[in-house]
């Protein structure tokens, strides 16, 4: 059962995470305004704290999460779902500008006989 309530977008490529210290990115499964999931080579614990550096292109924005689940995926790796935890107004500002340049540059017009159609 899915509890999130928040749309979750698919994560495309040149959307990276990295957990700092570390400067190695993670690959993303989506995201959205309350969490994320990524690809980790190793367990995490559920309920652990976690700083994020999500990068897209050449927008990063900072954030504090809290793992909610961590399930094997059966080839070594895990698949981690984070909740975002700063849920202050600047928190939540900076994943809803994020968010919004994400949705922007999955969205391309193309116009078809002078009248606009998104694709």
């Amino acid at each position: 059962m899915d509890r999130r309530h928040e749309m979750r977008l698919a994560a495309p490529l040149e959307l990276r995470l990295e957990l700092p210290p570390s400067r190695t990115s993670l690959d993303m499964n989506d995201i959205g305004f309350g969490g994320l999931s990524f690809v980790s080579p190793v367990p995490l614990t559920v309920g652990s704290p976690l700083t994020l550096r999500v990068i897209l292109v050449a927008r990063c924005v900072r954030h504090l999460g809290r793992v909610a689940h961590c399930h094997t995926r059966g080839d070594g790796s895990w698949l981690v779902g984070v909740s975002f935890v700063d849920r202050s107004a600047d928190g939540d500002a900076a994943i809803e500008d994020l968010l919004n340049a994400l949705l922007d540059s999955l969205i391309s017009f193309s116009w078809e006989g002078g009248t606009p159609c998104s694709v």
